[in-house]
């Protein structure tokens, strides 16, 4: 364990709705509202230091789901109950880590839930990896950036 490793104290999820100015087009569908998914992580590194970070994504089921099976608002109601599932994941995680070194340790619980929790809503196809990867994202990004911010660093100074 490093000083620099963060212990996770909590994760806020929250959705807002965005109207695009104009619809936008991917692949087959068009898109004129989607979520966006903001996190902010607080975290606590070796010496005690307490910061928070955010980080944030559109759920872009048009592209990291693409099917016509299941509507937008299904698909797009999935992804945000994955992100939460998902921030509890890593709320439970209890060893001080690097943010890396955290995705790695959780990646195949992600699948594993998001291929549990489509099977239990009855979603076909279910979400592919990608969509779950979409998911997941803004609590990694929100963990980068806490962890930079915390260790007094840019997070991408911490990569080496």
């Amino acid at each position: 364990m490093n000083s620099s490793d963060t212990s996770i104290r909590q994760i806020e999820v929250s959705f807002e709705p965005f109207v695009a100015r104009t619809p936008l087009k991917f692949g087959g569908a068009v898109v004129d509202m989607n979520r966006f998914c903001r996190v902010k992580a607080t975290v606590a590194n070796g010496a005690g230091n307490v910061a928070e970070g955010w980080g944030g994504i559109f759920m872009g089921d048009s592209w990291a789901w693409p099917t016509f099976d299941i509507i937008h608002e299904g698909k797009e109601a999935a992804m945000m109950e994955v992100a939460r599932r998902y921030a509890d994941m890593v709320v439970a995680y209890q060893e001080p880590a690097h943010p890396i070194d955290i995705f790695f340790d959780l990646k195949d619980d992600l699948r594993r839930m998001n291929e549990l929790f489509c099977a239990e809503a009855g979603l076909v196809p279910p979400q592919p990896f990608l969509g779950a990867l979409v998911c997941a994202s803004p609590v990694d990004a929100a963990l980068h950036d806490a962890f930079g911010n915390v260790n007094g660093i840019d997070s991408y100074d911490g990569y080496g």
